[in-house]
Parts: C-alpha cells; sequence; structure tokens
C-alpha cells in the first residue's frame, strides 16, 4: 500500500515538472534537441494534439535531428460530453498516425515516468552527439 502511494506521489511530482516545463518553455522547447508533449487526460487536448504533428512536419521539413517524445492519455476526463468525446476521438486517430508514420525521432510512450526517463537518455545522447561535433569534417 505504501509502495502505490509513493509512486501516485512520484506521478504527480513527474507531472507537474514536465508540464511546468512544457508551458514555461512552449516556444524555445522547438529549438531544444528533445521535444516533450504530455497529453493528459484532464484537458481536452485538442490544441496539444495538432501542436504534436505541426512540429513533426517542421522537423521532416528541415530535415532536424530533435526528438520528440509523445504521451498522450487514451481518456479524457473533462465534464462536456461533446468535448470529452471529440477528444477522445483525437487522441486515438493522433496515436495512430504516429505509430503508422514510424519516424525515428518520434516516440510514443504510455506514461509519465517513461516519458522522463527517456527523455533523460536522449538528452545524454545529444549531449555525447555534440561532443563528436570537433572531429566532423568542416
Amino acid at each position: 500500500m505504501e509502495a502505490i502511494k509513493l509512486s501516485i506521489v512520484l506521478a504527480i511530482i513527474i507531472t507537474s515538472i514536465v508540464i511546468l516545463h512544457f508551458l514555461t518553455h512552449r516556444k524555445e522547447d522547438l529549438n531544444d534537441d528533445v521535444i516533450l508533449f504530455p497529453i493528459l487526460a484532464e484537458t481536452e487536448g485538442l490544441g496539444s494534439l495538432a501542436e504534436v504533428g505541426f512540429s513533426i512536419i517542421q522537423i521532416i521539413k528541415s530535415g532536424g535531428t530533435k526528438n520528440i517524445i509523445v504521451m498522450i492519455d487514451d481518456d479524457c476526463t473533462v465534464k462536456d460530453v461533446a468535448v470529452r468525446e471529440a477528444s477522445i476521438r483525437m487522441r486515438a486517430l493522433v496515436k495512430a498516425h504516429l505509430k503508422k508514420l514510424n519516424y525515428p525521432n518520434v516516440y510514443l510512450v504510455d506514461y509519465l515516468i517513461d516519458m522522463y526517463k527517456l527523455s533523460l537518455e536522449l538528452h545524454a545522447i545529444e549531449t555525447l552527439r555534440a561532443g563528436l561535433d570537433q572531429y566532423r569534417a568542416k
């Protein structure tokens, strides 16, 4: 029971950190090597779902090597039934398109803790890659 309480508290803390970073750095994130898109059940997420697609298109068009990590809750818990149903359909559609796209720098995770762990791993890889720039033939 204590382990469950601890995992819930940890999930809340990680969620808060990820959302706070996302909200305060949204425009700057497109310049980062790792971009996070958490879309939680507590929000309708329609704007965020559209931004996922826009960001991926921009990265593909630029030939960039940025990494995008997407976490989309399947459910939506907003009170408005029409909005909730539309959001659930959009969530399923975006997830299906992400899987079909199979772009090498786009990652789809199920939980915020997975988003956090993967972002640390990708950041470490990008840091290592940046250190190799000194050896590139220029």
